[in-house]
């Protein structure tokens, strides 16, 4: 009943449930990082305190992943266009880092403090794994020309290759100091990645896989209807 209330209130060419996952996603991502940056130790000790730093850590960031994996499963956008897109992200991730570090940069750039620059400014966050999920899930489609079973079956095998390749490889780090930071935003226990391809790809995988098959058994046109 809930989803069906839901979507009364949205245009109906837009997926409603999927559109709320997503707008929740992100607001608890950003309240948790005021709470850490802003709030007193009181208020992060607090009940109320450890339950939204709880909802903006471990379901934040895959929920949002999963949301924009099923988005992409109806994108109409072309390859080229998804690339220039997942650039943009990529870049903007960069950007972002520096914004947020510039002051610490400054100060590493003056000789006040000994630090790796490089650490902060290419610092493997979620929008430069959302630009790497795009360039994934485009490659999916771009194979399979949109067939549902051999999108499904390059999907899976990603999926099993994802949790077999993390579990031998996630100690494994490069001793090249310039593709290290590339490797950041690939895989590896690397201590400026916090959210390598491998294994977050999983989750975008599934939102993806998840929309695809709503479509081809016809359970729904939105996440909420499969619940209704």
């Amino acid at each position: 009943m809930i989803f069906k209330k839901f979507k009364q209130l949205y245009p109906q060419e837009r997926y409603q449930t999927a559109d709320l996952l997503k707008g929740f996603a992100i607001l608890m991502m950003i309240q948790v990082h005021l709470i850490e940056l802003f709030a007193k130790p009181e208020i992060n000790q607090s009940l109320l305190g450890k339950i939204f730093l709880f909802l903006g850590g471990p379901p934040a960031a895959p929920l949002f992943m999963a949301v924009m994996g099923y988005f992409l499963a109806v994108s109409k956008k072309s390859f080229s266009q998804n690339l220039k897109r997942s650039l943009i992200l990529i870049l903007g991730g960069i950007l972002l880092n520096i914004g947020l570090n510039f002051h610490f940069l400054i100060l590493i750039f003056i000789g006040k403090v000994q630090a790796n620059p490089f650490r902060y400014i290419f610092g493997a966050d979620i929008l430069p794994l959302a630009g790497l999920s795009i360039i994934l899930i485009s490659i999916i489609k771009k194979i399979s020309s949109n067939s549902f079973y051999t999108t499904s079956i390059i999907s899976l095998l990603i999926l099993i290759f994802i949790l077999i390749f993390h579990s031998i490889s996630v100690d494994h780090r490069t001793n090249n100091q310039i593709l290290v930071y590339v490797q950041a935003f690939l895989w590896g226990n690397i201590e400026w990645s916090y959210f390598p391809l491998f294994p977050w790809a999983v989750y975008p995988l599934v939102g993806f896989l998840y929309r695809i098959i709503l479509e081809q058994f016809n359970l729904g046109e939105d996440i909420g209807d499969f619940f209704a």
